[in-house]
């Protein structure tokens, strides 16, 4: 999983809907659902693992639950030092 949000998909000449300004439109799809289907493709063993990336350390926390059935393999994140809240979390 890329983002902890996802993009609408708009015309076939584009692959995301860009506003007015140039800015992407967020969707309604909660990444966790899109979690849980993840989940499902490790169970029929489609996949090996989940990885995720641009998760902070609030989100990421969300899928590192003690009841989650899979957590994910790794965050690919920025640990620069203007996110200094996290930067324990990263290490």
């Amino acid at each position: 999983m890329h983002w902890p949000v996802g993009f609408k998909v708009c015309e076939a000449s584009t692959f995301l809907s860009p506003l007015d300004k140039g800015m992407i439109i967020p969707s309604d799809t909660d990444f966790l659902d899109t979690w849980e289907a993840m989940e499902e493709q490790v169970d029929v063993g489609m996949v090996k693992v989940i990885r995720i990336s641009n998760f902070n350390c609030k989100t990421d926390g969300l899928l590192s639950k003690p009841d989650s059935k899979y957590k994910p393999a790794n965050n690919q994140a920025n640990c620069a030092s203007a996110h200094q809240d996290c930067y324990h979390t990263c290490l």
